[in-house]
């Protein structure tokens, strides 16, 4: 049997004690944190005590609100925007900057920082709730810049001044997006001495239904899309900075009363020009509107929903050489009158719409009838060579074939005719008409 030495026996006694000693730290060590606990409490209870008559504290909170409003949000390599670090000066700033959606709706870094901190990020895009949302940024992490694509609806102002030829991503991210409330969109792009010209957009899209301004340095840009809105003069301040541009369509119209003074910004490359919603113009607005952008090299354009009270004014300012290399024309509900069809003696492709409340083909005849009181052969549109018939409703009827008959009598005879296969038009027509000319229906758009 094992015989215990005094050396065992005296062990087992120390670590004994050891552990009645561990027990009393661990009782004091705690002891230690609620006082130190406590301590804290009563220094900040005395703090805030001290600090009452403090004139800033007095404040209420909507004022402190406005103050904080005037900090910087801009996010540095040496420091966070100043909404942030205020929220560490005390328990009050802090829950009324969380609380305050509009302190978060700025997001933005100084140029050459390490890209945003996703984290911040996440933080403005919930903190911010629904309100329009201020972006400067530059070249950001895929994870980053989806986030901030997710809240596109509610961008307002979009800001990148670092692009070069390294940031191409940046420019084909946007090139997708639709941003329905954006009211500022500026892009510089600036080739490095030494390096090859910077990449840049070639189609871009803004849905803003109250665009103030659009700034886009890049030269090489050839489809401006604006839908919904626009000021005259926002338009021409964009059309001024892109000699590259070839279709600019619009959407609904903003003001007309900011045009710019000067005369009319010349776009010479622009050869598309699609007017959607021609009845958001004034009466007289659709001539300020052609008069404030020179198009020498006009080649399409589409005009849809021209107001009865919008024809007079357009037609005292038409006159057959306002538009000479017009080849291709777009018409969804414009009225047909003599002084108007005589506008576009050039035109050679027709695309007309037709609906429930108009007999397309009357309309087309319309245009198409000589020119009272100048003759049988004072053909309109002498160099016509094919219509396209289109809708955009469901079980329509009309019949070309007495319009390519008179054309034909009159020697002039329509090379195409291209009908949306929604239109019926009966068998017998359809092959009366591939016997004289070529005819397709087209698979519908929408």
């Amino acid at each position: 049997m094992y015989q215990y030495s005094n050396d065992d026996v005296v062990i087992v006694s120390l670590q004994s004690e050891a552990k009645e000693l561990e027990a009393i730290e661990d009782g004091l060590l705690k002891r230690l944190r609620e006082v130190q606990y406590t301590l804290g409490s009563v220094r900040s209870r005395i703090g805030s005590l001290l600090n009452r008559g403090t004139p800033v504290l007095q404040l209420p909170d909507e004022i402190l609100g406005q103050i904080f409003a005037y900090g910087d949000p801009t996010y540095t390599k040496d420091s966070l925007p100043s909404h942030v670090l205020a929220s560490h000066v005390s328990q009050r700033w802090r829950h009324l900057i969380l609380h305050d959606p509009s302190l978060w709706t700025h997001i933005a870094r100084q140029p050459h920082t390490p890209g945003y901190p996703l984290g911040l990020l996440h933080a403005h895009l919930t903190r911010s709730l629904t309100l329009p949302l201020h972006i400067s940024c530059g070249e950001e992490s895929d994870a980053a810049f989806t986030a901030l694509a997710a809240h596109a609806h509610r961008w307002a102002s979009f800001e990148d001044t670092e692009l070069d030829v390294v940031h191409s991503r940046v420019l084909l991210r946007l090139a997708g997006l639709c941003v329905p409330v954006l009211r500022s969109l500026v892009l510089w792009v600036a080739a490095a001495p030494g390096m090859p010209s910077a990449p840049a957009l070639e189609s871009l899209t803004i849905a803003g239904a109250m665009l103030a301004h659009v700034r886009i340095s890049f030269a090489s840009l050839t489809v401006l899309r604006i839908v919904a809105g626009g000021t005259l003069g926002a338009i021409q301040d964009a059309l001024a900075g892109l000699p590259a541009l070839q279709t600019l369509k619009f959407g609904d119209f903003g003001s007309f009363a900011d045009r710019r003074e000067g005369g009319p910004v010349d776009v010479p490359s622009l050869t598309t020009l699609e007017i959607g919603w021609a009845m958001s113009c004034g009466a007289d607005e659709l001539p300020v509107l052609f008069s404030a952008i020179r198009t020498p090299r006009l080649e399409t354009l589409v005009l849809r929903h021209v107001d009865g009270a919008q024809v007079a004014p357009l037609e005292a300012w038409l006159h057959p050489g306002r538009f000479p290399c017009l080849r291709s024309l777009t018409l969804q509900e414009v009225p047909a009158t003599p002084r108007l069809i005589r506008a576009f003696p050039g035109v050679e492709h027709v695309v007309v719409y037709a609906n429930p409340y108009t007999d397309c083909c009357s309309v087309l005849e319309t245009w198409l009838e000589p020119i009272a009181g100048e003759g049988e052969d004072s053909d309109p549109w002498p160099m016509l060579k094919s219509i396209s018939i289109k809708t955009q409703y469901h079980q329509l009827s009309c019949d070309p074939s007495n319009i390519v008959a008179s054309r034909i009598a009159a020697g002039r005879p329509l090379e195409k005719v291209s009908m949306d296969a929604r239109i019926l038009v009966e068998e017998d027509t359809v092959r009366w008409l591939k016997r004289r000319v070529q005819f397709e229906k087209l698979v519908p758009e929408d």
